[in-house]
């Protein structure tokens, strides 16, 4: 099968479990540009929103082309006919008991060639798991 080959920027965007200007840092100081969900998800007063949909994030990152980086390795189980009906690319930690998301930073930092990679190349919809060994796992969603 055909996959066309996407030309588009990869913007990684940082959901609420990952949204620490210092994370956001880090990355772009490694390459990578980044949003992050306070940035665009704020209530009147300019404060960051809390109890977004997945639902919304999904849509809001396959809408703008941006791959959503979360530690919810269960939002392929709970979502899976939203993420089937858009074309997202989402990136999620393996498991969410590291109790020091660092050990995830330095892995997406170790994995940034495989990401940009599977960013431009993958058939999407696509979700993928990553370790902290720097490991990549990544799934058509159909």
């Amino acid at each position: 099968m055909y996959v066309k080959k996407r030309r588009e920027e990869c913007v990684l965007f940082l959901d609420e479990g990952f949204s620490a200007e210092s994370v956001a840092t880090r990355l772009r100081t490694a390459g990578f540009t980044v949003q992050r969900f306070p940035e665009w998800f704020q209530d009147a007063e300019g404060q960051p929103m809390k109890n977004v949909s997945d639902s919304d994030v999904i849509r809001f990152c396959s809408r703008n082309g941006w791959m959503l980086v979360s530690r919810d390795h269960e939002m392929k189980n709970m979502h899976r006919e939203q993420i089937r009906k858009s074309d997202v690319a989402i990136l999620a930690t393996a498991h969410n008991s590291a109790e020091n998301q660092d050990e995830w930073v330095v892995a997406i930092i170790n994995l940034k060639a495989r990401i940009l990679r599977e960013f431009r190349k993958h058939e999407r919809p696509w979700f993928a798991t990553f370790s902290r060994g720097a490991t990549i796992k990544v799934q058509t969603i159909k």
